[in-house]
Order: structure tokens, then sequence, then C-alpha cells
């Protein structure tokens, strides 16, 4: 009966042990494709992250794109940090992350796809560089609770920003902190 007993409390903690390893964010539960130079994101094991590292390099190859949907529907995901060496972001990348609060978009991203973040009703602050020149349709699309969108250019380029059809339809109503000023939804 003891080592019944024994046998199962490790069994238990193994499972856990490999659980939070998946929920540290580890590149092990991350999908990647290859181009021969670069990487990108493809997806993200089945889990239940909450916590997610991109990492700048896999395999000696420079990260530098996440695919489209490729975090499509993690739920649990509440932060993620994404690397400087990010250059594209796919359309839907992180929509219906339905934890994730806050994210900042690296500088050298020139476009937010569309439906990147739509559905994201936790989302509450997001930076967005300068380098963003576009906004896709629907990209912010249902996002409740977003309060503000810090933006690293100026306000005339925000105001000269591509911005797609209903871009931030059904978002909260928040407020754009540019380099030179603020402007209100």
């Amino acid at each position: 009966m003891k080592r019944k007993l024994l046998s199962a409390i490790a069994a238990v903690a193994a499972a856990l042990c490999a659980s939070l390893a998946a929920c540290g964010g580890k590149s092990e539960v991350l999908q990647f494709t290859q181009d021969g130079i670069n990487c990108g994101i493809s997806g993200i094991r089945k889990g239940s992250a909450t916590k997610m590292e991109i990492p700048s390099e896999h395999d000696g190859k420079v990260v530098t794109s996440i695919g489209k949907y490729a975090f499509d529907s993690c739920g649990s995901l509440e932060e993620i940090y994404i690397p400087e060496s990010v250059r594209q972001i796919g359309a839907g990348a992180f929509y219906c992350c339905r934890s994730l609060s806050s994210i900042t978009v690296p500088e050298g991203v020139e476009a937010i796809g569309e439906w990147t973040f739509g559905g994201c009703f936790s989302l509450r602050s997001v930076y967005l560089p300068s380098s963003v020149n576009e906004l896709g349709a629907n990209s912010f699309r249902y996002c409740k609770n977003l309060n503000e969108i810090n933006y690293g250019g100026t306000v005339e380029q925000w105001i000269g920003l591509e911005k797609g059809a209903s871009w931030n339809y059904g978002a909260g109503a928040f407020v754009v902190n540019c380099a030179d000023g603020k402007l209100r939804k």
C-alpha cells in the first residue's frame, strides 16, 4: 500500500514538473519553421502556458517571424515576450488569446495583420513602435478592455497610419499615447 502511494505521488510530481516546464515558456513548447537563414514561430504545442518567451534564436538561426494564427486561442496565455529580432507578425497570430493582458510589439515590425489581436478580451495595454505603418482589418476587434495603445511615433504618424476596416470594432474606450501627445478613440 505504501509503495503504491509513493509511486502515485512520484507520478503526480513528474507530471507537475512537466507541466511547469511547459508553462515556463521554454522553446520546446514552440513549433518552428526554417528557411535556411532565419526561422519563425509556426505554432505552440497544446498546453496551458500563462507566460511565454519567444527566443531570438533557435538552432543557430534568428527568429524573425510569428506565423499566421501561431498562438490562436491560447486561452490561458497572459504574458508574452517578443524579441527585437522579430520583424513580422502574421494575421491572427494572437487571435482569441482571451487572457493576454498586455503586449509589446518590437521595433522593426511594420504591420499588424488582420485579426492579430482580435478577440483578446483581457488586452488592456499595447505598445506599437513607430515602425508600424499598418493596422490590418479587425486587428483589435473585440478587445473590449483595451485602455491604451502606446505608439512610438507622433500624433501625425498615428493619424497617417493605414488602418483596415473595423480595426478597433468593439474595442474599449482607449487612449492612444504618442510621443508628442494623446488621442482618444
